[in-house]
Protein backbone atom coordinates (compact mmCIF):
# COMPACT_ATOMS: atom_id res chain seq x y z
CA UNK A 1 0.00 0.00 0.00
CA UNK A 2 1.47 3.33 -1.09
CA UNK A 3 1.88 6.78 1.24
CA UNK A 4 -1.60 8.11 -0.29
CA UNK A 5 -3.63 4.79 0.25
CA UNK A 6 -2.30 4.81 3.87
CA UNK A 7 -3.51 8.04 4.34
CA UNK A 8 -7.10 7.07 2.87
CA UNK A 9 -7.42 4.22 5.16
CA UNK A 10 -6.49 5.75 7.78
CA UNK A 11 -8.68 9.41 7.84
CA UNK A 12 -12.08 9.93 8.79
CA UNK A 13 -12.32 12.11 5.51
CA UNK A 14 -10.11 12.35 2.55
CA UNK A 15 -10.26 13.30 -0.32
CA UNK A 16 -8.80 13.18 -3.67
CA UNK A 17 -7.01 16.60 -4.80
CA UNK A 18 -7.17 17.40 -8.47
CA UNK A 19 -5.74 20.72 -8.93
CA UNK A 20 -4.10 23.08 -11.22
CA UNK A 21 0.07 23.11 -11.00
CA UNK A 22 -0.53 26.60 -9.11
CA UNK A 23 -2.65 25.19 -7.04
CA UNK A 24 -5.48 28.18 -8.19
CA UNK A 25 -7.92 25.39 -9.37
CA UNK A 26 -8.52 23.05 -6.89
CA UNK A 27 -11.46 19.93 -7.06
CA UNK A 28 -12.13 17.83 -4.33
CA UNK A 29 -13.40 14.15 -4.91
CA UNK A 30 -14.37 12.42 -2.03
CA UNK A 31 -13.40 8.84 -0.93
CA UNK A 32 -14.45 8.35 2.67
CA UNK A 33 -16.77 8.48 4.80
CA UNK A 34 -18.38 8.21 1.10
CA UNK A 35 -16.68 7.58 -2.01
CA UNK A 36 -17.84 9.67 -5.04
CA UNK A 37 -20.80 8.35 -7.50
CA UNK A 38 -20.40 7.85 -10.56
CA UNK A 39 -22.29 11.69 -11.46
CA UNK A 40 -19.69 13.37 -8.96
CA UNK A 41 -16.87 11.95 -11.31
CA UNK A 42 -18.53 12.57 -14.53
CA UNK A 43 -19.55 16.03 -13.23
CA UNK A 44 -16.01 16.69 -12.34
CA UNK A 45 -14.33 15.16 -15.70
CA UNK A 46 -16.87 17.41 -17.53
CA UNK A 47 -14.81 20.36 -15.71
CA UNK A 48 -12.01 19.80 -16.14
CA UNK A 49 -10.98 20.66 -19.82
CA UNK A 50 -9.30 23.61 -19.96
CA UNK A 51 -8.75 24.29 -16.71
CA UNK A 52 -5.50 22.15 -16.06
CA UNK A 53 -6.43 20.14 -13.35
CA UNK A 54 -3.87 16.86 -12.49
CA UNK A 55 -4.18 14.27 -9.93
CA UNK A 56 -2.29 15.61 -7.28
CA UNK A 57 -2.78 13.77 -3.84
CA UNK A 58 -4.58 12.86 -1.01
CA UNK A 59 -5.73 15.35 2.30
CA UNK A 60 -7.59 13.83 5.13
CA UNK A 61 -8.71 14.39 8.87
CA UNK A 62 -7.09 12.12 11.00
CA UNK A 63 -9.45 10.89 14.10
CA UNK A 64 -7.22 12.99 16.12
CA UNK A 65 -8.45 15.81 14.37
CA UNK A 66 -4.62 16.53 12.20
CA UNK A 67 -4.46 17.09 8.96
CA UNK A 68 -2.32 15.02 7.25
CA UNK A 69 -1.65 15.36 3.10
CA UNK A 70 0.48 12.89 0.72
CA UNK A 71 1.17 14.56 -2.65
CA UNK A 72 2.03 12.55 -5.89
CA UNK A 73 3.57 16.60 -7.50
CA UNK A 74 5.49 19.07 -5.81
CA UNK A 75 3.64 22.59 -4.28
CA UNK A 76 5.28 25.61 -2.87
CA UNK A 77 4.61 27.27 0.61
CA UNK A 78 1.98 29.33 -0.53
CA UNK A 79 -0.02 26.39 -3.10
CA UNK A 80 -0.12 23.90 0.21
CA UNK A 81 -1.74 26.72 1.85
CA UNK A 82 -4.52 27.05 -0.71
CA UNK A 83 -4.73 23.57 -0.48
CA UNK A 84 -5.33 22.74 3.05
CA UNK A 85 -7.48 25.86 3.93
CA UNK A 86 -9.95 24.98 0.61
CA UNK A 87 -9.48 21.51 2.29
CA UNK A 88 -10.88 23.32 5.70
CA UNK A 89 -13.39 24.85 3.81
CA UNK A 90 -14.34 21.58 2.29
CA UNK A 91 -14.64 19.69 5.96
CA UNK A 92 -16.63 22.27 7.61
CA UNK A 93 -19.41 22.66 4.68
CA UNK A 94 -19.56 19.28 4.54
CA UNK A 95 -19.29 17.09 7.81
CA UNK A 96 -19.12 20.01 10.16
CA UNK A 97 -16.61 19.84 13.85
CA UNK A 98 -15.89 15.81 13.67
CA UNK A 99 -15.31 14.01 16.82
CA UNK A 100 -12.73 11.59 17.66
CA UNK A 101 -13.13 8.56 17.75
CA UNK A 102 -12.63 6.34 20.84
CA UNK A 103 -9.30 4.95 20.54
CA UNK A 104 -7.94 8.27 20.90
CA UNK A 105 -9.49 8.80 24.41
CA UNK A 106 -8.80 5.23 25.16
CA UNK A 107 -5.15 5.68 24.40
CA UNK A 108 -4.92 9.17 25.86
CA UNK A 109 -6.51 6.76 29.24
CA UNK A 110 -3.62 3.77 28.93
CA UNK A 111 -1.20 6.48 28.73
CA UNK A 112 -1.69 8.51 32.24
CA UNK A 113 -1.62 5.13 34.29
CA UNK A 114 0.76 4.59 35.96
CA UNK A 115 4.07 2.46 35.05
CA UNK A 116 4.03 -0.45 37.90
CA UNK A 117 6.70 -2.70 36.43
CA UNK A 118 9.33 -0.77 38.13
CA UNK A 119 8.58 -0.84 41.36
Amino acid sequence: MNHLEQLACAAQIAVHVMASPDAREIEFLPLKPRTASEAERESLAARWPGRGLRASGVIGRLPNGRVQIALKVPFDCNELTALLTAFTHYCNAHYGELQRDDSVTWLEQLHRLPDTRMN
